[in-house]
């Protein structure tokens, strides 16, 4: 990747592949907690990370990440992630061994999550990495969850909000409403609420589904920014308009909207 910080996009893409609604991240001082109500944990989602190459969504372009690849950019800040999801708690050594946390142990992490976890997931990142300091993760990682785009949400499923608090981070939320319009497409509101502010974005998004191609199951996008005037809504042409994979990529279009498919990237997803 080319910056560390990228794993939050990646733990974003996992969340959505489990139908989390919401997602919230809190900086700590020597960790990064993550949690999320998406479905709990299976067998494949632990091999899948703590494996090289037997990610659980390999063949499934509708799914965004590649568990077992995308997991492993905790790796910049963490040498122990841990994992508590209903009533399965672990911790990954050396990149691929996993071992049991005993209930009532805290993993190292200070916290015990209990019956909350068991409801969800949450995942607990210590800054223990010699090369990266804890000071370092947390100026790097608050800069990150602070410039979080609201756009991130534009073209998500099921993700609707984003929390984002702790150390050296204002808490703010992201949030995602999506309606269907009368003759055709869907309206989404986009929403970031940061020290008692609000600022709303009004998208009107149109898509086609890949039955032509073989794959009904898919679709590609486009989304046009809009403005309620007195009588209509007016399209705002874009002057940066990147090509998204679910999320923005490195690739501009000069198109003015946005336009997202189901493409093939590099591992790193930004290309």
């Amino acid at each position: 990747y080319s910056e560390r910080t990228h794993f939050i996009f990646e733990l974003i893409q996992n969340a959505e592949d489990a139908g989390a609604t919401e997602l919230a991240f809190e900086l700590l001082g020597d960790r990064l907690e993550v949690r999320h109500d998406g479905r709990p944990f299976t067998a494949g989602d632990v091999r899948g990370i703590c494996g090289v190459g037997q990610g659980t969504k390999v063949s499934d372009l509708g799914q965004i990440g590649k568990f077992g690849i995308g997991f492993k950019s905790v790796y910049a800040y963490t040498g122990n992630p841990r994992v508590y999801s209903a009533g399965e708690r672990f911790r990954i050594e050396s990149y691929v061994r996993p071992y049991l946390i005993e209930d009532g142990g805290d993993g190292g992490d200070g916290e015990d999550g209990g019956d909350e976890d068991r409801a969800g997931t949450r995942f607990v990142f210590p800054f223990d990495r010699a090369d990266v300091p804890p000071e370092l993760a947390v100026q790097e990682i608050s800069r990150a969850l602070t410039t979080l785009d609201v756009e991130t949400l534009l073209f998500l499923r099921s993700i609707e909000r984003i929390r984002t608090r702790g150390d050296q981070v204002p808490d703010a939320a992201l949030e995602r409403r999506s309606a269907a319009r009368d003759r055709s497409g869907r309206q989404v509101v986009l929403t970031r609420q940061r020290a008692g502010r609000r600022s709303d974005q009004e998208w009107l998004v149109w898509d086609r589904q890949l039955a032509a191609l073989g794959e009904p199951e898919h679709r590609v996008e486009i989304a046009f920014m809009a403005r309620a005037e007195v009588d209509a809504r007016r399209l705002i042409r874009r002057e940066s308009s990147p090509l998204v994979v679910f999320f923005p990529t490195q690739k501009e279009t000069f198109l003015g909207l946005m336009i997202q498919g189901p493409h093939q990237t590099t591992p790193a997803k930004d290309n």
